[in-house]
């Protein structure tokens, strides 16, 4: 890219006093908060994160050549030119997008928040907005032919901002993604006009970082309370979609009342609900009442819960003046998201139905066990265990969820990182115990019974072969991912590829 005057970087970045001229038009040629990519005549940002401190790399930034510094506090040992700015994370999420041409004011983008549904619902709001659209969250990164793994929710400001030009330049004019808790409270969005938002819903997740369901909230809430009205003072006419079963919903509505941001309600006794739904492991058929009449959804998805994503992005397609036969079509469209409640099948019509879902928290497992249960006639089988170096306070409360909805488990590892995966069990078989399950050493003859096989692979093929024709068998906590992270190194790993190889051996007659 060709070299951009500094002040025009800093538009928009809130910066303490004013730059002499010399360095306000000193020319940049990139921008990094990482001293290790420095390279002559760029931006060093240096960003305080809760493990380390980009202050600290002043000198390795200036010995690489760096251009000039913006800081939050100066080093005067360090003969690096520095700006100082009030928050280094605003500061770079401003600075990126300005460097990269600010390629999100020409796009409409649609934030999505909440604990749970943030990936199926942004599949749902792709298929409204398809062809001309691009995606960014969980699962990974695509617009158009490109589609790329991510690496996280919502990435960092200067990947976001790179990204969003590569869109803008392949012609992409909508943009839906995923805006973790994270980024809100690290303001990696802060430099996006949002056209729209969706407030999902609000349980207990990420507390090793939030510490507390009112710090979580408050996360969630900088989209609602500060972002869209932000985007609005910048000429943008927002709404927002929120959902009308969430405790938190009156705080949501009091903000948007008192920024005029025209919002739509779902769920039960929303603006966007539903009359009747019939639900079975092929999908929903719904009649859904609106302000513009009544439609009918037919979708592929699964439960209760996923009718409640649908009728979001039913929410959103009023917000964007879609016509009801348009949203109806286009929803139906859309028929599965990678690991949200997604069928396994090695042979069609052989062996149990096998699922395998993202969820990784005692509410979502709540949630997609009781969708299962209303709906199978056999025994319910649970796979799954906790992230290690995440919230311990959740492990014991995702054992009682289920202990209470399943009928057998088998506790194994997830993504165990750096701890012990036999430690991060024994922290989540006190809550199976407190349902009033039972461990056995041995594949359980009953029901009510929970058996431990730390290696996952081994879990997942103990369950499906021990599974009768007409037991469902969910698979849980890494849905989509294809790694497991074992130490400080990922090892490919797919649920669903396991549960595939699994099935080929089925026997009705069991192993």
């Amino acid at each position: 890219m060709a070299a951009i005057a500094l002040k025009h970087i800093l538009a928009g970045v809130m910066i303490e006093g004013n730059l002499p001229e010399s360095v306000a038009n000193m020319p940049i040629t990139g921008i990094t908060a990482d001293s290790r990519q420095v390279e002559p005549g760029f931006l060093f940002v240096a960003v305080k994160g809760r493990e380390t401190d980009g202050h600290r790399f002043l000198s390795q930034a200036h010995n690489k050549l760096a251009a000039v510094a913006l800081v939050e506090r100066a080093d005067g040992q360090v003969p690096l030119m520095q700006v100082l700015v009030q928050n280094s994370h605003q500061a770079i999420a401003q600075a990126a997008m300005n460097f990269y041409g600010r390629p999100g004011d020409a796009m409409n983008i649609i934030g999505i928040t909440g604990t749970n549904g943030k990936t199926t619902t942004s599949y749902l709001i792709e298929a409204l907005l398809k062809p001309n659209v691009g995606v960014i969250g969980t699962v990974e990164l695509r617009y158009g032919n490109k589609c790329t793994v991510s690496g996280m929710t919502t990435p960092d400001p200067i990947s976001l901002a790179r990204n969003l030009k590569d869109m803008r330049e392949a012609g992409v004019g909508n943009l839906v993604m995923e805006v973790s808790s994270h980024a809100l409270e690290q303001k990696r969005v802060d430099g996006l006009n949002f056209k729209g938002a969706v407030f999902t819903n609000l349980s207990r997740d990420h507390l090793d970082y939030h510490t507390t369901m009112d710090g979580y909230f408050a996360a969630k809430k900088r989209l609602f309370a500060e972002l869209l009205p932000m985007a609005q003072k910048n000429g943008v006419t927002p709404w927002a979609v929120v959902n009308m079963e969430a405790p938190q919903l009156q705080v949501l509505l009091d903000l948007l009342r008192v920024h005029h941001i025209k919002f739509m309600s779902y769920g039960a006794n929303g603006m966007v609900r539903a009359l009747s739904a019939d639900y079975s492991l092929d999908g929903i058929q719904a009649i859904v009442e609106t302000p513009r009449g009544q439609l009918v959804l037919s979708s592929h998805l699964i439960g209760d819960f996923n009718l409640q994503n649908l009728l979001a992005a039913v929410a959103a397609g009023l917000c964007m003046d879609m016509p009801l036969i348009d949203i109806s079509q286009r929803l139906a469209a859309c028929t599965s998201v990678p690991g949200r409640l997604e069928r396994v099948n090695a042979h069609a019509g052989n062996g149990p139905v096998v699922l395998v879902d993202y969820a990784h928290t005692d509410d979502a497992l709540r949630k997609a066990l009781k969708v299962i249960r209303g709906l199978s006639t056999g025994r319910l089988i649970c796979v799954f265990g906790a992230g290690g170096n995440r919230d311990k306070g959740k492990r014991p409360l995702m054992g009682q969820a289920v202990g209470e909805m399943a009928d057998v488990a088998v506790v194994t590892s997830d993504n165990p990182r750096m701890e012990e995966p036999m430690a991060i069990i024994d922290m989540i078989t006190p809550g199976l115990m407190q349902a009033g399950f039972k461990q056995s050493a041995s594949w359980p003859e009953g029901r009510r019974e929970f058996i431990c096989e730390p290696d996952r692979e081994k879990a997942i093929k103990l369950a499906i072969s021990h599974a009768n024709l007409n037991d469902v068998v969910l698979i849980a906590g890494k849905g989509h991912e294809s790694y497991q992270t074992i130490g400080r190194e990922n090892f490919h790993f797919d649920d669903r590829e396991k549960a595939c190889c699994a099935l080929e051996t089925w026997s009705e007659d069991g192993v």
